[in-house]
């Protein structure tokens, strides 16, 4: 009987610590994004855990630019951004997912990748790339004067000030001139930025070994009373 109360004990222990661990993690904290968030952007990327590394901070009033940008998040490899934003009096959290590294050398630099995506986070909308546009899946520009900016269209605009935008979806999704923000269709007038966060990607298996200090102590109480019920069993 008293095995059995231990076993239960191991056994509610272990099922409380898979149910309250994170799938992800983020490294420098966010504004904008928990933990439910990276579940989402874990499963429409088809990855995971992830290890999501803030590389780049934009708050409204900052005097910052899109050179302040690239200069923190050009070479790093594939990104998500996440971007707080105002249109048509909708906030959204939206974003876009890039394979491949952003950069500012030159003017205009066009990228071309199926696998990137853009998502709206509030609506849990992903939206893959269709080619509409005559000139290919424009999936990103690259540009010194333009922050994060996704598709032919301007799908996903900022610009150079970091604190306006727009979005007008061409070579993402199936509604062609719509806003991701206020998945209206597209009014004329700028997307209003109040948060940028940029985020490295990176897989982290290493989080499944090391347990969540709260799940450590757990642990130990379950064979903390493991260890006393053993004793006690020889006692008597």
């Amino acid at each position: 009987m008293k095995k059995h109360s231990v076993c239960l004990l191991l056994l509610l222990v272990v099922v409380y610590c898979q149910t309250n661990s994170h799938a992800g993690t983020i490294i420098g904290g966010s504004n904008l994004l928990d933990y439910s968030d990276i579940s989402k952007l874990e499963a429409w990327l088809n990855e995971g855990p992830l290890k999501l590394t803030n590389i780049f901070d934009y708050k409204s009033g900052d005097a910052k630019s899109s050179i302040d940008f690239h200069s923190s998040v050009d070479g790093k490899g594939r990104t998500f951004v996440v971007i707080r934003a105002t249109d048509d009096n909708v906030t959204s959290d939206v974003g876009g997912y890039d394979s491949q590294s952003w950069r500012s050398d030159g003017g205009f630099n066009f990228g071309y990748d199926m696998t990137g995506f853009l998502f709206n986070l509030d609506s849990s909308m992903v939206y893959r790339p269709s080619p509409n546009y005559f000139s290919g899946l424009v999936h990103a520009i690259y540009n010194p004067h333009l922050g994060p900016t996704y598709g032919a269209g301007y799908d996903l605009a900022v610009l150079e000030s970091l604190n306006t935008g727009y979005s007008y979806l061409w070579t993402y999704g199936e509604n062609a001139g719509i806003s991701i923000v206020s998945r209206q269709s597209y009014d004329g007038y700028n997307m209003l930025i109040s948060n940028i966060e940029v985020f490295s990607i990176s897989n982290c298996e290493a989080n499944i070994a090391t347990p969540e200090p709260s799940t450590m102590l757990l642990m130990g109480i379950g064979l903390a009373g493991a260890v006393f019920m053993r004793r006690r069993a020889k006692r008597s």
